[in-house]
């Protein structure tokens, strides 16, 4: 939006003429939609939006501001009311436009207080997810439960990553949601982001990536069309790792999950040239028992596996070590 810059004090409060859908929704709502759209016209990040309220005494955090946005929290103390009301100054919107829109505060008590872990809250600790996260529809992803997920892993002959083919089955908990997001991690920089290719029952929609270099990628895969409640659907895609073998060398493989999910199968085929030892699996249980099984082991075809039933809200994956380990070796996560 072109516009001439502005002081983090005292501008004039403005609705923004070139966006008529921010006028509208500063007038009609719904709250998460019209914070969105405030930040997405102001030009600024939410690292930016973060750093202009500390600057006025208000520590809020980028997954706080995220929350507000997807729906999961919303400001009711009074430190955060005090926050929305200089929020609303440094996005140049009219004041109490985003206060009018909260409604009166949602009531309290036991059965509100289990909120249900959502993708924003998987990454919290990770600001660069939550900031690509703002770019993509979480809306429709949280309307959609996993029953199962499949992801079979392929590695290289120096233990890097090749690709991953991933299968999962939805269930559609309301009417209208056409989308999932997706994330992928090799928590490593300098690594080539994988390449998202779509394929059965889904196509590409937004997605982005923190720089070419950061092993990160975010996207939306969207649906054919529009799900009923109670209507399942089936998709796969694939991430496939840089041609020419200079991405992701790890020693771990796992997935986040916001929600319980009935079954979870990771499969990872190594290459024989590079075997690990000591497979493990990780991750979160629900109730934090001690996992007493068997440790995975490699096939006849240099394979492993592991499967999990009725896991989440959590992580859960398989990790080994390289018998010499590779330089710059990380975990890579996924959800």
């Amino acid at each position: 939006m072109l516009g001439a810059a502005r002081s983090d004090r005292g501008p004039t409060p403005v609705v923004h003429q070139d966006d008529p859908s921010l006028s509208t929704l500063l007038l009609n709502g719904p709250f998460t939609a019209a914070l969105r759209a405030a930040i997405t016209a102001s030009g600024l990040s939410l690292d930016r939006v973060c750093h202009r309220l500390r600057q006025r005494g208000h520590p809020v955090s980028v997954a706080t501001l995220s929350y507000w946005q997807s729906g999961r929290s919303r400001p009711e103390r009074r430190e955060s009311m005090a926050a929305l009301s200089d929020l609303e100054e440094i996005l140049a919107i009219p004041s109490n436009a985003l206060h009018k829109l909260l409604g009166p505060p949602r009531p309290r008590g036991r059965r509100n207080q289990r909120i249900e872990p959502n993708t924003i809250a998987l990454w919290q600790h990770d600001a660069r997810v939550v900031e690509l996260l703002t770019g993509v529809d979480i809306d429709s992803d949280m309307q959609l439960d996993r029953v199962s997920q499949h992801d079979r892993y392929l590695f290289g002959a120096r233990g890097e990553f090749r690709r991953v083919a991933v299968r999962q089955v939805l269930r559609a908990r309301a009417d209208g949601p056409d989308r999932i997001v997706t994330v992928f991690d090799g928590e490593i920089s300098g690594t080539t982001a994988p390449t998202l290719y779509p394929g059965r029952n889904c196509k590409l929609g937004r997605h982005a990536s923190a720089s070419s270099r950061s092993g990160l990628v975010v996207a939306e895969l969207v649906l054919p069309r529009p799900l009923s409640r109670g209507e399942t659907a089936v998709l796969e895609y694939q991430l496939i790792g840089d041609p020419a073998g200079l991405g992701l060398i790890t020693a771990e493989c796992s997935r986040r999950f916001r929600a319980p999910i009935r079954e979870y199968l990771l499969e990872i085929d190594f290459h024989q040239a590079s075997l690990p030892s000591e497979i493990h699996r990780v991750g979160t249980a629900i109730d934090g028992s001690a996992d007493r099984r068997r440790p995975p082991v490699l096939d006849d075809t240099h394979g492993v596996h592991t499967v999990e039933l009725d896991v989440g809200p959590g992580t859960a994956g398989l990790a080994w070590r390289w018998p010499t380990s590779p330089p710059g070796t990380r975990p890579a996560s996924a959800d």
